[in-house]
């Protein structure tokens, strides 16, 4: 531990205090948030901050969908299958399908959600993360051309590895309409709390047609979701793909640097 870095040494301190408590078996003890720092006054996205990866802010509906070679080439090999951590840690013990794959961007916050979450006293699973294009094919064939829900291949979230839909044990682990995820005591911790670790809930204005999925969450990075709730409190009442919109607005008028591929993890700067 360094006595040079104060900072550094909180982060240590606040990590061992999670441990400590697991190790205790206090899951009923919630740590207390942090206070709310995001002080913009701002009712419209006009100071956008600058997203931790242009992928966590990237615009992907039925009006903006995504090349299949963007997915196999940008996305896929950025994946992480959460069987692949350890059988005691949070994120295998999450995957209730044995078979969910996140984008590396997501693996650490989604860790430390998780671990928040257990703390608490609440039982956060992970139905899905990453779907391909052939996957998305399949479900929007079964569902039919009618199910308003029913998302093109190219056109769902999930291709970016970014959403994720969550669920619980006493819904039976599942995540679909009907099944009361909203009604849970684990959707109630991720409204007041995900933001923190850089998720936001996706469909809860009706875009693309689609009024409510209480358990279709992306992830955004800390610091725009922090700014998407700091909207929401000062009264917005759009939801993130106009946010997202707003960035892609942005961008147009206004050169990246550096010049490279979305995702990644790499760093990017919207002059």
């Amino acid at each position: 531990m360094s006595e040079d870095n104060p900072e550094a040494n909180q982060k240590q301190v606040t990590r061992r205090d999670f441990l400590k408590l697991s190790a205790l078996g206090l899951g009923t003890l919630a740590l207390k948030p942090n206070e709310f720092s995001n002080t913009t006054s701002d009712k419209e996205p006009t100071n956008l901050p600058e997203p931790e990866d242009l992928l966590c802010v990237k615009l992907v509906d039925r009006e903006h969908p995504l090349e299949q070679s963007f997915i196999k080439e940008e996305i896929e090999p950025e994946l992480k299958p959460l069987s692949q951590f350890s059988p005691e840690g949070f994120l295998r013990r999450a995957d209730v399908t044995g078979k969910v794959r996140i984008h590396s961007l997501v693996v650490q916050p989604l860790e430390d959600l998780l671990i928040a979450s257990s703390i608490a006293g609440v039982d956060i699973k992970v139905r899905s993360g990453y779907r391909s294009w052939e996957e998305q094919e399949l479900i929007h064939k079964r569902e039919g051309e009618d199910n308003k829900t029913s998302m093109l291949p190219g056109t769902s979230q999930h291709h970016t590895g970014l959403a994720l839909d969550f669920t619980t044990l006493s819904i039976g682990n599942v995540a679909k309409e009907g099944a009361g995820f909203e009604k849970t005591r684990e959707y109630e911790w991720l409204v007041k709390n995900a933001w923190e670790y850089g998720f936001v809930i996706s469909y809860d204005r009706g875009h693309d047609g689609i009024t409510n999925e209480s358990w279709h969450w992306i992830y955004v990075g800390k610091n725009v979701a922090e700014y998407f709730q700091a909207l929401r409190k000062n009264g917005w009442e759009s939801d993130v793909f106009d946010l997202q919109k707003a960035y892609l607005e942005k961008r147009t008028s206004h050169p990246i640097r550096p010049e490279r591929p979305v995702g990644g993890g790499g760093k990017y700067k919207l002059e």
